[in-house]
C-alpha cells in the first residue's frame, strides 16, 4: 500500500508539472501571436460582432482619425522641401483612398462625430473624417472625382478672400462640392496668423465674417472652422464658439477625439508617403 501511495503521489506530481508547462506554453503562444489572433491594434476578427464607438470611448477618447490634406497635385520642379510636405500626388491620394475603402473605413462627417458625443448615436466600426484646407483648386480637380468614385464624403475648409482667384476654387466649384454632400467649413477670410491680431474687430471679422459670407453665398449653415496654420488658443476657441460654430480643428496630432476637445479636434497631416499613412492609421 505504501509503495502504491508513493507511486500515485509521484505520478500526480509529474502530471501536475507538465500540465502547468503546457498551459504556460499556450499562454506564451497566445501573447506572442496577439496581433494575429485579434487583428491589428487589437481589433476583433472580421466574423465578430461589429463594435460601436460609443461603447469604446475610454480615457483617450474615441478613435476617429481626422486626416488633413492641402494640395493634391503632381510635384513641380520649383517645389521646395517645405512645400512638398503639403502635397499629395493624385495617384498616391487614390491609393490612400483605396486603402481606406479596402480596409473597411467609412468616411463620416464632423456632425456624425458630434452626434456621437451629444446624442450617443452609433457610428461605423472604423470611421474616418477626410479634410482639405485652404480651398486650392487642385482639390476640386484631382481629389473630388476620386472621392465621388469611392463614395466618400469630406470637409473642405476655405478662406473666402481666395475664392475665385488663380489656383483657388471658384464659388461655383465650392457650391458643387456642397451639392455633392461635401461639408464646407470656414478657414477665415484671409488666412492670417490669428494670434497676431490685436484688434478685436478685425479678429471677429476673420472668424465670424467668413462664416456670414459663406452662409450668404452657399445658402446653408456653416458650423465648422479650421484654424489657419493650425494654431489656436483658449481665447481663439472661445471666439470660435461665440461666433456660432459647433466644432473646430487645428493641426494638433492625434487619432482619438474627446467631447471636450470639439473646438480643437486632433488630426494628422497627410503626406505623399503611403507607408507612413498606413502606419499611422494602424496605430
Amino acid at each position: 500500500v505504501l509503495i502504491i501511495t508513493i507511486f500515485a503521489v509521484f505520478f500526480g506530481f509529474v502530471f501536475f508539472y507538465y500540465f502547468n508547462q503546457v498551459g504556460s506554453l499556450f499562454r506564451l503562444f497566445k501573447e506572442e501571436n496577439r496581433e494575429y489572433l485579434s487583428g491589428p491594434a487589437g481589433q476583433e476578427k472580421e466574423n465578430a460582432a461589429p463594435e460601436q464607438p460609443f461603447d469604446i470611448i475610454n480615457a483617450k477618447g474615441v478613435k476617429v482619425p481626422i486626416i488633413v490634406y492641402h494640395s493634391v497635385r503632381p510635384y513641380y520642379f520649383s517645389d521646395t522641401k517645405f512645400v512638398k510636405q503639403f502635397i499629395v500626388e493624385p495617384a498616391v491620394f487614390e491609393r490612400q483612398m483605396n486603402f481606406l475603402r479596402d480596409n473597411g473605413y467609412v468616411a463620416i462627417s464632423f456632425n456624425d462625430l458630434l452626434n456621437l458625443f451629444e446624442k450617443g448615436k452609433p457610428m461605423p466600426t472604423k470611421p474616418v473624417i477626410i479634410n482639405f484646407d485652404d480651398g486650392w483648386e487642385n482639390q476640386y480637380l484631382n481629389a473630388f472625382p476620386i472621392l465621388k468614385d469611392k463614395k466618400f464624403i469630406a470637409a473642405f475648409f476655405v478662406y473666402t478672400n481666395s475664392l475665385g482667384h488663380e489656383k483657388f476654387m471658384t464659388w461655383d466649384e465650392v457650391k458643387e462640392l456642397s451639392r455633392a454632400g461635401m461639408a464646407i467649413g470656414s478657414h477665415t477670410e484671409t488666412h492670417p496668423y490669428l494670434f497676431k491680431i490685436s484688434d478685436p474687430a478685425v479678429l471677429k471679422k476673420e472668424i465670424s465674417g467668413s462664416k456670414q459670407i459663406l452662409e450668404e453665398r452657399l445658402g446653408e449653415k456653416i458650423n465648422l472652422f479650421s484654424y489657419p496654420y493650425g494654431q489656436y488658443s483658449e481665447k481663439l476657441m472661445a471666439l470660435v464658439k461665440e461666433s456660432g460654430y459647433e466644432a473646430a480643428r487645428g493641426l494638433a496630432w492625434g487619432l482619438y477625439q474627446k467631447k471636450e476637445d470639439k473646438f480643437n479636434f486632433k488630426c494628422f497631416l497627410v503626406t505623399n508617403d503611403f507607408n507612413k499613412f498606413v502606419s499611422i492609421l494602424n496605430k
